[in-house]
């Protein structure tokens, strides 16, 4: 009887000590794990003094306000895969260059962004309350965010909405052939951007407006509405980085890129309102509705959302569709063999 107690009592004491191994080895792997952790001020990047953080690097021209691709590739090789940047006291950017850390940022960004963007786009439109409800898609976060979104989407993504595009999609793209066909010696020689621009612009025109703006021509009339339409946008997009990132003097009084942007926003809703004006007097109730129809008959939106809407889509749909058309034909170019199949096909 003895000889089984001291068995059973060794065996326990074996099994207590696996227990403690097995357990410590857990906590020291989690305190390794944990020590592994670096606080966010130490984490890699360009110098940062007070008040004008690393401003000063941007404008010794060791990086651009405008070439965000050359500051990311510099910064990549100065400091590594991770770079932090503290532009102004209390603005801290995180420069994230390996995928898998970016998937991991994703998996936790949780329902609804948290972006630091269009800052002075946001403020222009808090400072009138009588043209808006809303700071719009593009400045906004949270809740707000997600309720604008859903309602704007709603005929976007429905099929009813796009496949009546479909066909005037075609016919403008026909045109842009014809275009380019007509002005053939002078678009090979030029930048090619800006008659993407136009294409683009006649295709936003149409998605938001229900009309065709004749922006196919060279040279476009200046004063036109299409042509302003598409400077407006260029000059309110150009200056977002630069009050992004710079110091927020335009919060105290109207600077030159406050100024900018604010002239083009009022544009951009002189010419909504009159588009949205016609569209109310000639709404359609059946079944073959346009975006504005849509819009028009969304009880969720009132006349002010449906305007930040329309300017919203004019700002980032024109220069986001042709810069990405720029790099889809960049490529092809570069690929000998996908170029050729592409220019057999009759579109």
């Amino acid at each position: 009887m003895e000889d089984f107690v001291s068995f059973l009592l060794c065996g326990l004491a074996l099994t207590a000590l696996l227990l403690f191994s097995l357990l410590s080895r857990r906590i020291n792997k989690s305190t390794k794990e944990a020590g592994d952790l670096q606080h966010f001020d130490k984490m890699p990047g360009p110098k940062s003094y007070p008040i004008i953080g690393t401003l000063h690097l941007y404008f010794t021209g060791k990086y651009s306000m405008d070439r965000l691709h050359w500051n990311g590739l510099k910064k990549f090789k100065e400091y590594g895969w991770i770079v932090r940047e503290t532009i102004v006291p209390g603005v801290d950017l995180v420069w994230l260059f390996d995928p898998k850390d970016i998937r991991k940022l994703f998996l936790n960004e949780g329902k609804y962004p948290s972006r630091r963007s269009h800052t002075a786009l946001g403020h222009y439109r808090r400072s009138h309350p009588d043209k808006y409800t809303t700071e719009g898609l593009l400045p906004t976060n949270g809740e707000e965010w997600r309720r604008i979104r859903t309602l704007l989407q709603k005929p976007v993504v429905t099929s009813l909405a796009t496949s009546n595009l479909v066909p005037q999609f075609s016919f403008i793209a026909q045109d842009f052939v014809a275009y380019l066909e007509k002005n053939l010696d002078m678009v090979s020689c030029e930048d090619f951007l800006p008659h993407l621009n136009k294409l683009f612009m006649e295709i936003t025109g149409f998605v938001t407006f229900d009309t065709r703006l004749d922006c196919l021509h060279h040279p476009l009339d200046d004063s036109s509405i299409a042509a302003r339409l598409i400077r407006a946008a260029e000059e309110t997009n150009s200056r977002i980085l630069e009050t992004d990132n710079g110091i927020p003097l335009w919060k105290i009084w109207e600077t030159k890129s406050f100024r900018i942007i604010r002239e083009s926003q009022e544009f951009f809703e002189k010419v909504s309102e009159s588009f949205i004006r016609k569209k109310k007097n000639t709404q359609s109730l059946g079944e073959e509705k346009t975006l504005l129809d849509n819009w028009l008959c969304e009880p969720g939106l009132g006349e002010k959302d449906i305007m930040t809407g329309v300017c919203e889509f004019l700002l980032a749909g024109v220069h986001t569709s042709s810069y990405t058309f720029s790099f889809l034909l960049c490529h092809l170019a570069k690929k000998s063999a996908g170029s050729r199949t592409s220019t057999q096909r009759k579109y």
